[in-house]
């Protein structure tokens, strides 16, 4: 498991219980020391899949406009490797790109947040 960050920062975790702390805890070891997204191009051949977990807004605010990201993305997809994006994770996927001009997913169904669940948050204005 390798974690990235726009800028190689611990990410944030938000505990809702203590199982949750405990398993932070007990496997610290994979999320330690996390690269920059930008280090992870060309390097996807050491990577099997890609995953984009849910967590808060700042994944929004922080993976949408990446384009490192959406090169890695890009990679990942022309090998026809996993791409999990899960919840407000598929953010990671706005910046694949076929062409310029035509967004790698287009015409897949994908299943995301509503702006309508969107709408109901205070940080919604911010988006």
């Amino acid at each position: 498991i390798t974690i990235a960050t726009p800028s190689g920062n611990l990410p944030h975790f938000q505990c809702e219980d203590f199982r949750f702390e405990e398993w932070l805890r007990d496997h610290s070891q994979y999320f330690a020391n996390p690269l920059k997204i930008h280090e992870l191009i060309n390097r996807d051949n050491e990577f099997c899949a890609l995953c984009f977990p849910d967590s808060s807004i700042g994944t929004v605010i922080d993976l949408y406009d990446d384009p490192s990201l959406g090169a890695i993305v890009q990679s990942f997809a022309t090998k026809k490797k996993p791409i999990c994006a899960i919840g407000y994770g598929v953010a990671g996927l706005c910046k694949a790109m076929r062409r310029d001009v035509e967004w790698l997913f287009s015409g897949w169904s994908i299943t995301a947040i509503s702006n309508y669940e969107l709408a109901r948050f205070p940080f919604f204005s911010k988006l």
